[in-house]
């Protein structure tokens, strides 16, 4: 594992800024495949947690009028997120990164509304990636620390008294 000055010097290798157009599409996408159908209310709070250097997504969401917060263990330090509570809580690509996700996730359902929703998305390691695992590409980035099943995240959910929702592909919805 990397230690904490090398994590953050790998993250800032990322060109994920708004005028890389192929990441903008790309949260675009999530934006309309999976926050958009998953927002209850109409004024809803969304939490991105786990923003990066430039939080992308959070100006994304913040663009089309919706309330966002954002936490970046790195990069947007400002804990006082904690003293909102949440309709939506957003880790993209990040849970692969964080070494103890029941801790980091207890302390996320803690500042979630009634029935709101948490909205992971990372690689799953499937029956093939299983299989494969010694040449999966994913594993190779050295702040990956951490992979899923979808079995794995159902008796994550299950632990912290959340089910999984509806989900796609590499993306996993767990609601309280």
């Amino acid at each position: 594992m990397l230690d904490e000055e090398q994590e953050r010097n790998r993250y800032l290798l990322h060109e994920n800024t708004l005028t890389n157009k192929g990441y903008v599409e790309y949260l675009n996408r999530f934006i309309d495949q999976q926050v958009l159908p998953n927002l209850r209310e109409s004024d809803p709070k969304i939490l991105d947690f786990g923003s990066g250097p430039l939080p992308v997504l959070s100006d994304l969401l913040k663009a089309r009028g919706y309330d966002v917060n954002s936490y970046d263990k790195y990069f947007s330090t400002d804990e006082s997120y904690k003293e909102d509570r949440y309709d939506l809580i957003l880790l993209l690509e990040v849970i692969e990164h964080v070494l103890d996700p029941y801790s980091v996730l207890s302390g996320l359902v803690e500042i979630m509304k009634p029935g709101a929703k948490i909205i992971l998305q990372t690689l799953l390691v499937d029956d093939r990636i299983n299989q494969e695992f010694g040449t999966w590409w994913y594993k190779e980035d050295m702040t990956h620390i951490s992979f899923y099943t979808k079995e794995s995240f159902e008796i994550l959910a299950r632990h912290l008294g959340l089910t999984v929702g509806d989900c796609g592909k590499n993306v996993m919805i767990f609601l309280k």
